[in-house]
């Protein structure tokens, strides 16, 4: 390997989830133009798992939840690819479960990666956002199959679509901005809010505020 070629991998692993940040970022902002184009989906949905699965790579371990994660994604890809071609009203929430226990794993895997950290640098923040990001979006997923199951838990306005009003509704949550446009009525909904304010108010005031207070001053000393 040639110095530019081995300085290129060095650069693109110390900033690997700053790169995963951007592409949750972009998907997101895009989300609304393509949702009504599944197979656009799909294949954003394909880039973002391979970028989770490049992104875990930083731990080199091989380890049970490793592997199991592995195995979630392709089964998540696959009912995904499976949903397009044969439209059912099962096969849809068979893959946001599966999808959300997929992004509940990679929080853990993330943040596993973040607390083994030998030394706290700018990347391992930004790995902790997109731990961040993902923990909202498994709440939406879980928020998802919640109204499926039963339409009452929401307030949703006639003719949204639901997988984007409830993805908005989950950040809104976790940020705690409470606008009340979406409400839950039902109490488990309102408890999985609950829950999910709260982890998202102690995630940022406690988790990021330790690692920027850490990188902060490890770069004071140096």
């Amino acid at each position: 390997m040639s110095a530019e070629a081995g300085s290129a991998v060095s650069a693109w692993r110390e900033h690997r989830f700053l790169q995963l940040l951007l592409c949750v970022v972009a998907g997101i902002i895009l989300l609304p133009f393509l949702a009504k184009f599944r197979i656009v989906l799909l294949v954003i949905q394909v880039l973002l798992l391979n970028g989770i699965l490049v992104a875990m790579s930083a731990n080199r371990r091989r380890s049970v939840l490793r592997r199991f994660l592995f195995g979630a994604c392709a089964v998540n890809i696959a009912l995904q690819a499976v949903s397009l071609r044969l439209p059912t009203t099962v096969l849809p929430h068979v893959a946001d479960a599966v999808g959300a226990v997929v992004l509940a794993l990679c929080v853990v895997a993330i943040l596993t990666h973040v607390f083994r950290s030998a030394d706290i640098t700018a990347d391992t923040i930004f790995a902790a956002i997109v731990a961040y990001m993902f923990l909202a979006l498994a709440f939406s997923r879980a928020f998802v199959i919640m109204q499926a199951v039963s339409p009452s838990n929401f307030g949703l306005r006639e003719g949204v679509n639901m997988d984007l009003e409830l993805l908005y509704f989950s950040f809104v949550t976790i940020a705690t901005l409470g606008y009340g446009d979406v409400t839950p009525r039902l109490p488990s909904a309102q408890m999985l809010a609950v829950l999910e304010a709260v982890i998202g108010q102690f995630y940022v005031a406690v988790l990021i505020a330790w690692l920027v207070s850490v990188y902060a001053g490890r770069r004071r000393r140096g």
